[in-house]
């Protein structure tokens, strides 16, 4: 995909599974190391700590009431 130059987004990782005590996926790493700097990247979440945030077109629930409050 990178060379073909399409657009990559990345929805973020499964902070659920994060906040559960479970390990990252080695695969998701993989995949934001191979992307770092590459021009076509685009993020699509928030992340306000290193196990809390989602993406609003994923994950839609009471998290997103309080990015409106800050």
């Amino acid at each position: 995909m990178m060379q073909q130059g399409r657009r990559v987004i990345d929805i973020g990782p499964d902070f659920v599974r994060r906040a559960g005590g479970i390990e990252p996926s080695p695969y998701y790493g993989l995949e934001r190391r191979l992307l770092k700097g590459y021009p076509q990247y685009q993020r699509r979440f928030f992340r306000w700590h290193k196990l809390r945030g989602g993406n609003p077109d994923v994950d839609p629930g009471p998290w997103l009431y309080i990015l409106d409050e800050f």
